[in-house]
């Protein structure tokens, strides 16, 4: 074999290597991954809101629930969205609640971007007072709203 030849054979076998030890974690998670973060998601809550594209839907968009309750989104999108409380939109003795822990609607608009989730990420909020929670993300306002309905039961 001639130097030329095992100088090549050395470099494409090197980038074969190198791009074998790519895995999807680098741009999301895998199925199998969301999978599994779904399944532990709906063992931990009453119920499940997925958030996916391409019509930036938060599916289902009405869930409902018992008093101290909880619910668990998850992004099954390609973008980052949030789960923001519309602060006139839920129970007044009711907690706010937001991806990114804000304590405001203002703040969690100001923030965006900070406090999206990305792909696979979860978010879970427990209800402990009756009446319906009026909610939406940021960047997709627009098209994506959802509900939760709190029943005391």
């Amino acid at each position: 074999m001639t130097r030329r030849r095992r100088f090549l054979t050395a470099v494409a076998s090197g980038t074969i290597l190198g791009l074998a030890g790519c895995n999807s974690e680098t741009f999301g998670p895998s199925e199998r991954q969301l999978d599994a973060r779904r399944t532990a998601l709906q063992e931990r809550n009453d119920a499940v809101v997925r958030m996916v594209t391409p019509d930036n839907t938060f599916e289902p968009a009405t869930v409902t629930i018992g008093v101290g309750e909880r619910v668990g989104w998850i992004n099954d999108s390609e973008w980052g969205h949030t789960v923001t409380a519309y602060e006139d939109g839920i129970p007044d003795e009711a907690v706010f609640f937001t991806t990114g822990e804000y304590d405001t609607e203002r703040a969690a608009r100001d923030a965006w971007p900070d406090g999206d989730l990305e792909v696979g990420e979860t978010y879970e909020h427990t209800f402990e007072v009756a009446g319906e929670y009026d909610y939406f993300c940021v960047p997709h306002e627009d098209e994506m709203v959802g509900t939760v309905i709190v029943k005391d039961e």
